[in-house]
């Protein structure tokens, strides 16, 4: 759950959202999702799907293991500035690679 907590936070942020952004189009409460981010509450897998459908990512991104490092160090807790710009290069070319993937598999 942890994993897929910090996927969840970190991809809201990489999309510029607030908690209370993505439940408006996730179809939720932001408190919901804040106790998700903090590994408080339990994730169905529609209420997935309704995040990932959110975000317009992969619902297997959330499943990928090892990936953790997609939580960027200026997406940690305390640090985010949700007026800078992100740096990664990297992950750019994941979410790209993801989407790529999912339109040849055609999920």
């Amino acid at each position: 759950m942890k994993e897929i907590a910090e996927k969840l936070k970190s991809l809201r942020l990489a999309n510029w959202m607030m908690l209370k952004q993505l439940a408006n189009k996730a179809g939720c409460i932001d408190a919901y999702l804040s106790q998700l981010e903090k590994e408080r509450a339990n994730l169905s897998i529609m209420m997935l799907k309704k995040i990932a459908s959110a975000l317009e990512e992969p619902k297997f991104l959330f499943f990928i293991p090892g990936t953790s490092w997609l939580v960027e160090p200026w997406q940690k807790e305390g640090d985010c500035d949700m007026g800078s710009e992100p740096t990664n290069f990297l992950m750019k070319k994941v979410r790209q690679w993801c989407r790529e993937v999912k339109n040849q598999l055609s999920i």
